[in-house]
């Protein structure tokens, strides 16, 4: 059977409340006991006193006036008004005289018309006295009503009579039972205060407790809690509050720390919380192998793209030459066969002049794959050679400077790709900066050979050319990667590009 569970604020209201109500309860029952005994005891020494003085005055009525009285009637009315004097004795008091045989002497406040010899009195007030004892005490009297009663014995001129002074329970305690009421009012009136005070004191223990416990269950689900935990004015928990906000702070970190990682940025910064940081150390661990994976991813990009090259290369080399080898030769004889013929002289020139067309645009093909020049004299002659044929074809004015070492130490690779950079960087030119002006230079240092461009264009977004990955720039970037190097873009009245490929 499962126990029925309450919420935590309901357990602290419940437990507060519970604590009020025994507290007030036990000081009421405590202060109302108090309350009620010091009236009772008040009461019996008033009700003592009140018999005392009217024994006093029933014996000394005796004693003087017994001798003197002969008519019953007249004794009888004298101790009549010393005992039914009632002053002090509120609405139900009342003192009487009893005989030996227990028939009242003296008339009933209660029963004003009845005889009094017709009452009779069994009580045990009367009985006591009876027996020779004094005192006061709770009992019922002839009516059968609860009283609080002083009872005595009057021996005096030959009689034997009981004195009896009452009162009733009920009015005696009237003032407790009102006072008791107006208590249970006030109690009621503080019980619901306490009630309400008792809620927001639970509530106010029991959110910060709630607060850790939302805040857990989402970092099970796997969900970082937005707002941190608020303070709490009790220790232990606004410890536990701040352990948990550290916790959630640190994995914060944790995150974004893994989230650089799957966007390739591996060089945040990041400390484990400790040594017995296990996921930290676990991130740690992963970026370090998945650094020596990418680089080994790069390398093998770099790899690929440099064999890409290099067959692309080779190719055109292979091209270049069975055309110069195979095609020239069989055009310059095709030419010269045509001009020891018998045609015509007007066709003969047209063939011939077509003919040296040909043989011209397979040169320049020739050259444009491979030009001979770059294999035999390097890249700094290679565009020396490529800025003059450009300039016979163009309006634009290059300034060229050729300041490679007299035996470079670059090799064929790396002269290719500077060679092939110049190209590209001179076709863009040409085909969206409408320039006028270029200027170039190539640069070998001890370490590293540079190679410089500028025109006096439009210039580029390079940003936007780069998201665009123009075919141009893409090689210029692919060339450059493969080496080793570095490259940048800028806009400089023009457009800049600067490029630094180490030599090996």
């Amino acid at each position: 059977m499962r126990i029925h569970q309450l919420k935590l604020e309901r357990w602290f209201t419940l437990v507060l409340f519970g604590l009020i109500v025994f507290f007030v309860g036990a000081v009421s029952v405590g202060f109302y006991t108090q309350l009620k005994d010091a009236v009772l005891e008040r009461t019996q020494d008033q009700l003592l006193s009140i018999n005392i003085l009217k024994k006093r005055l029933v014996v000394q009525y005796l004693n003087e006036s017994v001798p003197l009285l002969t008519d019953s009637s007249e004794l009888r009315a004298g101790l009549e008004a010393i005992v039914t004097e009632r002053t002090g004795m509120g609405a139900t008091g009342e003192s009487y005289l009893v005989d030996i045989q227990g028939h009242m002497l003296t008339i009933s406040r209660f029963y004003p018309d009845s005889l009094p010899s017709e009452i009779k009195v069994n009580t045990k007030g009367f009985h006591r006295a009876k027996d020779g004892q004094e005192g006061v005490s709770i009992y019922a009297d002839y009516r059968g009503v609860p009283i609080i009663g002083a009872y005595r014995e009057i021996q005096a001129s030959g009689v034997q009579w009981v004195l009896l002074t009452e009162i009733d329970v009920a009015e005696a305690m009237q003032p407790i039972v009102s006072l008791r009421n107006r208590f249970i009012a006030v109690s009621l009136g503080l019980l619901l205060v306490s009630w309400l005070i008792s809620a927001g004191l639970a509530k106010a223990l029991s959110s910060p407790i709630l607060a850790i416990k939302n805040n857990i269950n989402s970092l099970i689900l796997g969900k970082l809690p937005k707002k941190h935990l608020p303070g709490s004015r009790i220790q232990e928990i606004d410890n536990i509050a701040d352990s948990l906000n550290e916790l959630i702070e640190a994995l914060k970190q944790t995150i974004r720390f893994a989230q650089n990682i799957g966007q390739g940025d591996f060089s945040v910064d990041y400390h484990p919380l400790s040594e017995q940081d296990q996921l930290g150390h676990s991130l740690l661990t992963m970026r370090d192998q998945l650094v020596r994976l990418n680089e080994q991813k790069e390398l093998l990009e770099r790899e690929a793209k440099k064999i890409l090259v290099s067959t692309q290369e080779t190719e055109r080399e292979r091209f270049a030459r069975d055309i110069h080898d195979g095609i020239g030769p069989l055009l310059t004889t095709a030419k010269l066969k045509v001009s020891s013929s018998d045609l015509n002289d007007p066709i003969k020139l047209e063939i011939v002049q077509l003919l040296d067309g040909v043989i011209a645009e397979v040169r320049r093909i020739s050259g444009n794959l491979m030009p001979a020049v770059l294999s035999d004299f390097g890249p700094g002659e290679a565009l020396n050679q490529l800025v003059r044929e450009i300039q016979k074809n163009t309006k634009v004015t290059f300034r060229y400077a050729n300041d490679l070492l007299p035996d470079p130490q670059l090799n064929k690779e790396q002269g290719i790709a500077l060679y092939r950079i110049a190209q590209e960087a001179i076709n863009n030119t040409l085909k969206h900066a409408q320039a006028s002006k270029i200027s170039m230079s190539l640069t070998e240092f001890d370490d590293r050979v540079v190679f410089y461009y500028k025109d006096d264009g439009t210039g580029l977004d390079w940003q936007k050319a780069q998201q665009a990955e123009g075919k141009g720039l893409k090689n210029i970037r692919e060339r450059v990667s493969i080496l080793g190097g570095t490259v940048q873009f800028s806009n400089e009245e023009g457009a800049v590009i600067e490029v630094e490929i180490p030599i090996v």
